[in-house]
């Protein structure tokens, strides 16, 4: 993914420095959050984009009992960076802020992190509640797993200072999926799942006269 990434940067540079705009943004997707660093090119209304992502690992408030949503763990550095790729149409602009419909394309290459809880016993003769019986914990590391999320949405971008932007968007659509994982089988057809996305960061563009957002 890094190869196609340093190919797309040499082809908007040769094109000229001045309608490149590089952006960095936090989003919550499906799977996880991540960091994101991307370059993109200007083509009237139209901005296409791709670049890195980094995911985080989710250490707080897991959920239990639950796949995919928010549960993507990387067990190793590699499996923390992905791929991010998009288009944006700019349909509205005002003095300082535009708007926009985007598509977003994040891939993963990562581990599902499982919890779930098992009953063992009671601790009453008779339990009337989840509170008189007694639970353990199960932790499972399951795949790796090919994940492509698709996502599309609305946005905003607001220049704040000189070519500094302020960039939010948000979205849904749909993550497909891939189990690689030998031991632990998916057996179901489904393959997809709806996605969702909230994203917010910082843009940079080398010269904010010559682009439309």
């Amino acid at each position: 993914m890094s190869k196609y990434f340093l190919v797309f940067l040499f082809l908007t540079s040769s094109f000229g420095y001045a309608q490149l705009k590089l952006e960095s943004n936090f989003s919550s997707v499906h799977i996880g959050r991540n960091q994101n660093l991307t370059v993109g090119y200007h083509f009237n209304k139209f901005f296409v984009y791709g670049g890195l992502k980094y995911n985080f690992n989710k250490r707080d408030n897991f959920p239990i009992a639950t796949w995919f949503k928010k549960t993507s763990w990387a067990t190793n550095v590699g499996e923390h960076f992905g791929g991010v790729i998009g288009m944006r149409y700019q349909f509205a602009k005002l003095e300082h802020i535009s708007f926009f419909s985007f598509l977003e394309i994040q891939q993963s290459y990562t581990h599902v992190r499982h919890v779930s809880e098992y009953i063992l016993g009671s601790v009453v003769p008779e339990p009337t509640s989840d509170y008189d019986l007694i639970y353990q914990k199960q932790l499972y590391f399951v795949g790796p797993w090919w994940f492509i999320e698709n996502n599309l949405g609305l946005g905003f971008s607001c220049n704040i200072w000189r070519g500094l932007s302020l960039n939010s968007k948000f979205g849904i659509g749909v993550l497909f999926y891939k189990n690689l994982d030998k031991q632990y089988i998916v057996y179901g057809p489904n393959n997809w799942n709806f996605s969702e996305m909230l994203s917010f960061g910082l843009g940079w563009k080398f010269d904010q006269k010559n682009t439309p957002e």
